[in-house]
């Protein structure tokens, strides 16, 4: 067998996973879980060293980013402008709504409403939610050393990270508008209700394409925007960050304790909610069925295959045989998977 004294046998192979084996809760598959058997390594972030390090590597870094914006920019291209898109929609939502009465809910019977100056407090644990994720997305994989000795396939990069986000917001967001746009309902908020002084629809086709305001729309309710971002804010931290099993927890608790608060807050209904957090991840795990995340060939073919992630990859049991990479299965046990004698 070539290169045995770095590359173990299967046989081998099998019983150092089984040594070494986690449990499933410990990272496992699917489109929410980090490969654990990946872990990086720590790396002190103070030490003007490891700065030293982060900032060579963010500059190497940048040209695999390039590569992988050639591959993925019209996704991104295409989720932004999305975004206006959405927010004209709900503009014409806001044109067609008329003032009522808010419907009975179940969420406004169990929990008590915010008055319309403690709204803030559910923008606040949004924006704070959203804007950690944005850094952990577009800033975090430039300095991250603990996965540079792993190959590019096995790299977090924002480009990766920022198309997946945006193509799933613009999936939910296409769904939402349909469904507002058919049936318009009474706004929950303060400013929807007869009578305010603070309604202020568009009043014209002008209106309608130009003016942006996320937070006094009246009509977009099914279903909450603001849980679409939130659950796409999670299923991203669960997929690409390396998380404990308490901290993955944690991260899917924080859906429903965000959503109450909107609840609380009289932005939207509890149907809002509860829909934006089965359908946003039914999205997300039909898009990362039919489009995993993909390294552009030039890529993968300029980043060898360390011998260090052999290693790990070799360590991992619950990999069947014929998914161990080449270099960890051995060219014996190569040749007897590819003529069907394993």
């Amino acid at each position: 067998m070539a290169n045995s004294t770095i590359i173990p046998s299967l046989p081998r192979v099998l019983s150092i996973g089984r040594r070494n084996k986690r449990s499933d809760t410990d990272g496992g598959d699917g489109p929410f879980a980090f490969h654990r058997w990946n872990e990086p390594k720590s790396v002190p972030w103070l030490s003007a060293d490891a700065m030293k390090q982060r900032l060579q590597y963010a500059r190497e870094h940048a040209r695999h980013e390039w590569t992988c914006l050639k591959e993925y920019w019209h996704i991104i291209l295409i989720g932004l402008f999305f975004q206006y898109v959405h927010s004209v929609a709900t503009n014409v939502a806001y044109y067609m709504h008329v003032p009522r009465e808010p419907l009975n809910d179940i969420g406004f019977a169990m929990l008590p409403a915010l008055t319309p100056q403690q709204q803030v407090i559910s923008e606040v644990i949004f924006f704070a939610m959203f804007g950690t994720t944005i850094v952990f997305v577009v800033v975090y994989p430039w300095f991250d050393l603990s996965r540079r000795h792993l190959g590019a396939a096995k790299r977090l990069f924002s480009t990766m990270m920022l198309a997946r986000f945006l193509a799933v917001c613009a999936l939910a967001q296409a769904l939402r508008v349909v469904t507002f746009l058919v049936t318009s309902l009474p706004g929950p908020n303060y400013h929807c209700r007869p009578d305010s002084k603070n309604y202020d629809p568009p009043r014209g086709i002008y209106d309608i394409f130009a003016r942006q305001d996320p937070f006094t729309h009246c009509g977009d309710l099914i279903f909450s925007s603001h849980t679409i971002f939130i659950v796409l804010c999670v299923a991203t931290w669960t997929k690409y960050a390396n998380l404990s099993i308490i901290h993955r927890w944690l991260m899917y608790l924080f859906v429903p304790f965000f959503g109450s608060f909107v609840v609380a807050a009289r932005k939207h209904y509890s149907v809002d909610v509860v829909v934006a957090m089965y359908v946003v991840p039914l999205l997300w795990m039909v898009y990362e069925h039919k489009f995993p995340d993909k390294l552009p060939p030039e890529l993968l073919a300029n980043e060898p295959f360390a011998a260090e992630e052999i290693q790990t990859l070799a360590g991992h049991s619950d990999l069947p045989p014929c998914e161990l990479p080449r270099e960890a299965r051995g060219d014996d046990e190569m040749d007897d998977i590819e003529m069907g004698r394993s």
